[in-house]
């Protein structure tokens, strides 16, 4: 198959570019061809203001690339990742208009809600979804800025009104059930969703002896759990170490944290196979997201590596970990309830190990890049069913 993958880069490398990067390689890898358009989005701060709203809300120059790529080169599908703010979705119109189907992966909510994450006083926050977004600009909920909060909204409502959302992609790819929920109480049509979840390559994971520690994987911030992270290793009073990984607007706070409370450590930032590393032989990996995540690739690589995982129950964590089987849920902000769950573990070696086992059978069967591969084909077999019969009505 004939394939374009896009994908705006983050400043800040994170998940999203994770999961671009691994699925371009595995299409590469078992012999498509693909091809792929990539945007950075620290080209952004060399716009003016109103260049970048231009821009984020529908960029022709970047549509008009798209659409003499589909065109060159016979692209059959065109599979989006990430398009804010640069690209925009007005490449979605560009390369149907040459005749390819189009696929997004969900990563985010920002569709939904304009700072992406359903979090708002620290708290999951809806008022948004399936509406126009006013709340969000009133409360400046993209970072907290009303005048960056109404460009983000402006955009969602232009792309709303235009029927953009609802029509110019052929299937949503949610990584969960509680994605794809979302994404129909926000007015997606629901026959042009999908679940399939992201996958970690079982040959970059490495069973091995845990150690004494705990680790935490992600960006240093609030709506991460930071606070509630710090919070419970306080009242753990230094049974049991932390490892901490990221970096983040928390930074400070974590470089404190490690001077005032006993056995935590900081390492920053890390290539991912030294990640891989660290939550391989984690005694327990730690998650405390006070938002609602899309998905938990972290976890995801603890039940590879046969490492215990304790995560805030809500979201899409509730529904990837099976509390008592897979795993352990606490009170989403609850540092109390977390410290709590996390001693459970400690003192309990046997019920540790078992959920571990549990966790390694759901990799096994969920989250292989084999699977994925199958998964993905088929569903680009549905997106350009789902183009073939619009084509045909139109006719």
């Amino acid at each position: 198959m004939k394939i374009l993958v896009v994908h705006s880069y983050y400043q800040q490398r994170g998940g999203e570019d994770g999961v671009f990067i691994a699925e371009r390689d595995l299409l590469q890898r078992i012999g498509n061809d693909v091809h792929t358009f990539e945007a950075f989005n620290d080209e952004a701060t060399a716009l003016n203001y109103f260049t970048l709203v231009k821009k984020s809300i529908w960029n022709e120059d970047i549509a008009i690339q798209i659409e003499e790529i589909v065109k060159a080169r016979g692209i059959e599908v065109v599979h989006f990742h990430n398009t804010f703010p640069l690209i925009s979705a007005a490449a979605y119109s560009a390369a149907r208009r040459a005749g390819a189907a189009v696929v997004q992966t969900v990563h985010n909510y920002r569709m939904l809600c304009v700072n992406g994450t359903l979090l708002r006083n620290d708290r999951p926050c809806e008022l948004c979804v399936g509406k126009i977004q006013i709340s969000g600009v009133v409360h400046g909920c993209y970072r907290d800025s009303s005048l960056a909060s109404s460009v983000v909204a402006t955009m969602n409502t232009f792309h709303q009104l235009r029927g953009t959302f609802r029509n110019d992609v052929d299937l949503y790819i949610a990584p969960t059930n509680f994605v794809r929920d979302k994404l129909i109480k926000g007015g997606l049509f629901p026959s042009r969703i999908v679940v399939k979840p992201h996958f970690v390559n079982s040959q970059q994971v490495t069973k091995t002896e845990k150690g004494d520690a705990a680790i935490y994987v992600g960006r240093l911030s609030k709506e991460k759990g930071v606070d509630t992270l710090i919070a419970a290793w306080k009242k753990l009073n230094g049974r049991l170490p932390l490892k901490i990984i990221g970096d983040g607007p928390l930074s400070d706070a974590v470089a404190l944290a490690t001077k005032e409370i006993s056995g935590v450590s900081w390492l920053g930032r890390l290539p991912p196979d030294e990640v891989r590393r660290h939550v391989a032989e984690a005694r327990m990996l730690v998650n405390p997201s006070i938002c609602y995540e899309t998905f938990g690739l972290t976890i995801v690589e603890a039940f590879a590596a046969t490492t215990p995982v304790v995560v805030s129950g809500h979201g899409a964590f509730a529904e990837i970990v099976l509390d008592g089987i897979t795993g352990l849920h606490f009170s989403p902000s609850d540092s109390s309830d977390l410290a709590e769950k996390v001693l459970f573990l400690c003192d309990h070696p046997t019920f540790s190990a078992e959920i571990s086992n549990n966790g390694r059978a759901e990799y096994e069967q969920k989250y292989t890049p084999e699977q994925n591969f199958s998964l993905l084909m088929a569903h680009y077999q549905e997106a350009i069913l789902n183009r073939s019969r619009e084509k045909m009505v139109a006719r």
